[in-house]
């Protein structure tokens, strides 16, 4: 299973990190990986400067708009699922305020 954590960053920050998205990469990554502690507050005081909030009705707007006519396609919330049975396919996407979220199993089909 492949998993995904999806943020929105400002404008501001991803225009200064173009091309160097890595060291971006590289502090969420060591926000996962850091134990509690100082540090830990300082990062994610980090994060949460980088990064804004996502705008859920309007991605959900499109999500729906977009993904309603698929085969195997439920809405329940902020969580998006797309199951293919006939080749054990799935894919979800849970949207949230700061991050969303995506797991895949398989080959979600057009």
């Amino acid at each position: 299973m492949r998993q995904y954590e999806i943020y929105l960053i400002e404008d501001e920050i991803a225009r200064h990190y173009f091309g160097t998205e890595w060291k971006l990469y590289d502090l969420f990554l060591e926000s996962k990986q850091v134990e509690e502690g100082k540090l830990k507050h300082v990062i994610q005081k980090q994060i949460r400067y980088v990064i804004r909030p996502i705008p859920l009705q309007k991605v959900e707007g499109h999500l729906m708009s977009k993904c309603r006519r698929l085969p195997g396609y439920k809405a329940d919330r902020h969580r998006h699922t797309v199951n293919d049975p006939g080749d054990d396919s799935f894919a979800r996407l849970e949207l949230r305020q700061k991050k969303a979220e995506s797991s895949l199993i398989g080959k979600i089909r057009r």
